[in-house]
């Protein structure tokens, strides 16, 4: 791998991460078989994915719509392989099993998958022969995880805001307790905005439900027609 591919790849990763929602970070630790802490210090850049980690989030960005980073592999059949070693179809020691000949170590194998190391006639030909093996079950492995894909915009934008409420609804609580004074919420209401605060009230309203969200409305277009006479009066 061009190491200046590197923070293309890092910067599509941590987009991605945040159009996650909790429940999908955790299911993407799982998938790549990490802490969910380990996903949060990628998001935050504080730590970099190497070796089978920097594998899967390469072809996790490409199955999930981000691929749209500067590392590309010319050679299909090395792709297909990664691809079944991210998705699970091919464990750690079958590849390892499969390469002794050429070599005994992941992280050399998971090199030549990321452009890192020489491709020998001799290791292209493993290479063949397990994407000959693994490329037709490479889209019921991927479905498998369907919860990690961006399927649309419209999908990215629900999984983001689903995030940004999951991570807000603490901060609301907190200030909302006793241990802050009506001071305290009367600043945070003037820093923010009063307007700002009313219109995400009423708007959150609106996602309690369908049927609350069309009864409000309606509530609130007869409070405004109302309003109207008054001042045509």
């Amino acid at each position: 791998m061009n190491n200046a591919t590197m923070p293309t790849l890092l910067e599509r990763a941590r987009d991605y991460i945040s159009a996650l929602d909790i429940a999908r970070r955790h299911k993407l630790s799982e998938f790549m078989g990490v802490k969910d802490q380990t996903i949060r210090m990628y998001h935050r850049g504080k730590s970099i994915p190497t070796g089978k980690r920097l594998l899967q989030l390469h072809h996790v960005l490409e199955w999930a719509g981000y691929g749209d980073h500067a590392w590309k592999v010319d050679n299909d059949n090395v792709e297909m392989v990664g691809r079944a070693l991210t998705f699970q179809l091919i464990s750690d020691a079958e590849l390892v099993e499969a390469f002794k000949s050429e070599c005994d170590e992941l992280s050399r194998i998971t090199q030549m998958m990321t452009g890192g190391k020489h491709i020998s006639p001799a290791s292209q030909l493993i290479f063949d022969q397990l994407a000959s093996v693994h490329s037709w079950n490479i889209k019921e492995a991927q479905d498998k995880w369907n919860d990690l894909r961006i399927m649309d915009e419209k999908d990215k934008l629900v999984a983001e805001l689903a995030n940004k409420l999951q991570q807000l609804l603490p901060f609301v609580q907190e200030i909302s307790g006793d241990g802050w004074t009506a001071e305290d919420r009367a600043a945070l209401r003037d820093r923010a905005g009063r307007g700002v605060v009313l219109d995400l009230y009423n708007n959150l309203g609106y996602l309690c439900g369908e049927r609350h969200r069309k009864q409000t409305m309606a509530e609130r277009a007869s409070k405004a027609a109302a309003a109207m006479l008054v001042r045509n009066q």
